[in-house]
């Protein structure tokens, strides 16, 4: 398929769509920051001056009504002390005062609305408060010209305050109803633009679709078909529509063709490697069946010789020779298990089904019991440090995890030196159970320290010492504490030792 320069580009298609969103964003934001910042004005007045000024109002009749509470009761028990709202009052009464007319300077109304109730505040003060305050308290001086005077003051100072509380409420509803009106001129620009945007979006949209998006689903289609029939032809599959569409797609439809050329090409060679890959399969499936029908058949020999020497031994063996006969029947187990493991290790490790709750402090001191008798041959101090009052349980497959301890415990083992430090220790960690193996041995390189738990991979001071081993241990261990929701960690200095951390979920036991 060939291409022509009288064929449209996308970008060319593309052009007055995105003049129209270029357009639209700058309109929406010209409109966004003005409306912001008549809300802003709007939001700071209100909260800034209008709503201070209501409470300031609010406050002066509070002042007063805390100062009449207090002369009320100065006439009532003519005790000093019950005059103290009246001073607090009359001594905050200024500042709110202050504070209402500072707001209300260069409006007429609202001036003469604060003249007004600085005058009957005034007059309550000077033609009752201050007399009454001079005069003896209790009910023998209560003065009912004098109470009248008051009263019909207060009512004064009522009055005028409730008007300039209305007043001020009139200013903040003013406010609010400037900040909506700016809103709502915001949602009519967006729905102008809106418009606009979609009449231009309308008519880019059908020339996209006509040059771009149906010549590309045609392709898609070929694609797909492509994909799922090798054996297809691919002549009859190329896209007729692309002929109409823009350059790059008629570049794409052209590249198309060649794929499919390609693809017949390959697949001649794509059979001969699957038909290799299919022999080799079958030859790697007879090796691990025969591998493990020659290491499971003596194994089970050995198992059978075992069960039946613990029954016929049974009750003829002293302490010790049970211990080693049941340590012999253990290690069994754990090299069929073993075996399994190696067996199964190539393939994704499926989850242990063999769960139960198993105390860990029983699984470690078991190792050790395994290991001490090899480690003291070389002088190695080999120990357990386990709390006795906490089972430490884990959810778990015994062999399996016993079988991950051991080979921690034997790595630290093999790799210490003579007459060395092996310790085992097990403790609880909030909700999880904390196996460390710390040994003082050759350790491992710090570069090789990221490749630990690779198949097949040993560090080089190990191979230098000639130290035996697969290198299948460590991987063996994470497949094992992975399939258990735990974790592995390694710290090492070489020459100095290694720490093995393992950390896994706490069981609590009904």
């Amino acid at each position: 398929m060939t291409t022509t320069t009288s064929s449209p580009s996308v970008r060319s298609l593309l052009r007055p769509l995105l003049l129209a969103l270029a357009l639209a964003v700058v309109v929406l934001g010209g409109l966004g920051l003005v409306t912001a910042a008549l809300a802003e004005r709007g939001a700071d007045r209100l909260t800034g001056e209008v709503l201070p000024a209501l409470t300031a109002t609010e406050q002066v009749l509070q002042d007063l009504t805390d100062a009449e509470t207090g002369l009320r009761a100065w006439a009532l028990t003519g005790q000093p002390e019950v005059l103290e709202p009246y001073r607090e009052g009359r001594s905050q009464l200024p500042g709110h005062l202050a504070e209402v007319r500072a707001y209300a300077e260069g409006d007429a109304e609202l001036e003469a609305l604060v003249r007004r109730q600085t005058d009957a505040a005034s007059a309550w003060l000077a033609d009752y408060a201050d007399v009454r305050v001079a005069r003896s308290g209790g009910m023998r001086s209560f003065d009912p010209e004098l109470f009248q005077v008051g009263k019909d003051r207060f009512d004064v100072v009522r009055a005028t305050n409730a008007d300039l509380v209305d007043a001020l409420r009139r200013d903040a509803q003013q406010v609010r109803e400037a900040a909506e009106r700016a809103g709502s001129a915001l949602v009519v620009g967006i729905v102008l633009v809106a418009l606009v945007l979609a009449v231009v979006g309308a008519s880019a949209a059908r020339r996209l679709r006509q040059r771009v998006v149906d010549p590309l689903a045609s392709m898609e289609s070929v694609a797909h078909l492509l994909a799922t029939d090798p054996d297809a032809d691919p002549p009859a599959l190329l896209p007729g529509g692309a002929a109409d569409g823009a350059r790059e797609v008629r570049a794409v439809a052209a590249a198309l063709d060649e794929l499919a050329a390609a693809q017949q090409r390959a697949r001649a060679a794509a059979d001969a490697l699957a038909a290799e890959q299919r022999a080799l399969d079958q030859a790697r499936q007879d090796f691990v069946s025969n591998v493990s029908h020659e290491l499971r058949t003596p194994l089970t020999t050995i198992a059978g010789y075992l069960e039946v020497a613990e029954e016929e031994l049974e009750g003829h063996l002293d302490p010790l020779q049970q211990r080693m006969l049941d340590a012999t029947v253990r290690n069994v187990d754990r090299l069929q298990a073993l075996i399994d493991d190696i067996l199964t290790l190539s393939r994704v490790e499926a989850a242990a089904t063999d769960v139960e709750t198993v105390p860990l402090r029983q699984l470690v001191t078991d190792v050790v019991d395994d290991l001490r008798t090899g480690a003291s041959r070389r002088g190695i101090v080999l120990g357990a440090v386990v709390p006795d009052d906490d089972e430490l349980l884990v959810l778990a497959d015994r062999a399996q995890l016993s079988r991950a301890i051991l080979n921690l415990a034997s790595n630290a083992v093999k790799f210490s030196r003579d007459d060395g430090v092996v310790e085992l220790a097990a403790r609880r960690d909030g909700d999880h159970l904390v196996v460390v193996v710390r040994d003082e041995g050759i350790g491992v390189p710090a570069a090789d320290l990221p490749s630990l738990g690779t198949r097949f991979f040993r560090a080089g001071n190990a191979v230098a010492g000639a130290v035996p081993g697969t290198g299948l241990g460590l991987r063996i261990v994470q497949a094992i504490v992975g399939q258990h929701g735990g974790t592995l960690q390694f710290e090492s200095v070489e020459g100095k030792g290694t720490t093995v951390t393992v950390r896994l979920p706490a069981h609590v036991a009904a």
